[in-house]
C-alpha cells in the first residue's frame, strides 16, 4: 500500500539532512562523515558547495588497505582538529555511532567525542550531530548514558498514530534541563515540518486512576451539593477568651479597713 510521503515515519536521516541544509544555509562549514552508507542522496543539493566536506569512512574501516589514515577511521581526533577553521562554525555530523565501533569500544569513542567537543573555543565553534540506533542499545544501558552525559540536546523520535513525534531534552549552561515534544511532517516542497505540542495534549494522554478501581471514588455534582450542606457539631461561646488573675484570701491576712497603709512594713 503506498503511503503519503508527507505523513510516513520519520528516519534519524531526516533531521540529519534538515541541519545540514540549515547551517550551509547559515554559512557555516559542515563536515560528514559517513560509516552506515556511502553516499545520501539528500546531500546532492550541498555537494558542490566549499562549505560542505564529505568523508567517506566505509572504504577501508579495518585499515586493510592503509589509505584511510589512522585505524581507518577519519574522525579521530587529532586529524579532525586540522580540518577545521578559525572564524567558522564547524558542523560535524556522524550518521551513524554504531559503525565506529568496529574499531573503538564505546570508552574509546565517548572520550574522542569528548576530546572533540573540547575543541570548541572563541576562534572556532564545534557541534557534533549523530544518530545512534535503539535497537541495539536499550534506553537503560550504560552506553546510551554515557552519550547521554556528552550531550546538550537528545532527540528521541517516536511513532504514533498522528505521525512521528520529537522528544526534545536540551541542558542549558545554567544546569536547567527543559523538555518540549514536536509533531513533525514533511511540506510539499519536501523540507521538515514541525509545529510545538502543547502541554495539555501531553497530559491527556495519560490514564486516569479513578477508572482503575473497581469502586467509585468522585463524586456526582447532587453528591457534593448534599455534602456541603451537612451542618457539622461544634462548640459555640459567647466571648472570646481574657486573661485575668485571680486572689483567694486567706485567714491570716491583716487588713485595717480605716488606714491601709499602716499594714504595709517598711
Amino acid at each position: 500500500m503506498n503511503r503519503d510521503i508527507y505523513n510516513y515515519d520519520l528516519q534519524g536521516q531526516e533531521f540529519i539532512k534538515q541541519f545540514v541544509n540549515e547551517n550551509v544555509n547559515r554559512r557555516n562549514r559542515v563536515l560528514f562523515f559517513a560509516y552506515e552508507n556511502s553516499y545520501y542522496s539528500y546531500l546532492k543539493d550541498v555537494e558542490g558547495c566549499k562549505l560542505f566536506s564529505f568523508y567517506h569512512c566505509l572504504q577501508d574501516p579495518w585499515n586493510w588497505l592503509n589509505k584511510s589514515g589512522d585505524n581507518g577511521i577519519t574522525l579521530d581526533p587529532k586529524m579532525l582538529e586540522s580540518k577545521l577553521e578559525n572564524g567558522f562554525t564547524n558542523l560535524i555530523v556522524v550518521d551513524s555511532l554504531l559503525y565506529t565501533l568496529l574499531n573503538w569500544s564505546f570508552s574509546d569513542l565517548c572520550k574522542k567525542l569528548r576530546s572533540i567537543i573540547d575543541m570548541n573555543n572563541e576562534n572556532r565553534r564545534v557541534q557534533v550531530i549523530s544518530t545512534y540506533h535503539k535497537d541495539h542499545y536499550s534506553e537503560e544501558s550504560s552506553e546510551i548514558k554515557q552519550l547521554r552525559t556528552l550531550a546538550r540536546s537528545i532527540i528521541k523520535l517516536k511513532h504514533t498514530p498522528k505521525g512521528t513525534r520529537a522528544d526534545v531534552t536540551h541542558k542549558k549552561y545554567s544546569g536547567k534541563i527543559s523538555y518540549e515534544s514536536y509533531c513533525c511532517s514533511y511540506k510539499s516542497n519536501g523540507t521538515l515540518e514541525y509545529s510545538k505540542v502543547k502541554q495539555e495534549e501531553k497530559e491527556s494522554s495519560g490514564l486516569d486512576p479513578t477508572k482503575l478501581t473497581t469502586f467509585k471514588l468522585s463524586l456526582e455534582d447532587n453528591e457534593k451539593e448534599t455534602r456541603s450542606q451537612v451542618v457539622l457539631p461544634y462548640l459555640k461561646t459567647t466571648q472570646a477568651p481574657k486573661g485575668a488573675i485571680f486572689y483567694e484570701p486567706d485567714n491570716n491576712d491583716d487588713w485595717d479597713d480605716e488606714d491601709p497603709d499602716d499594714d504595709l512594713e517598711i
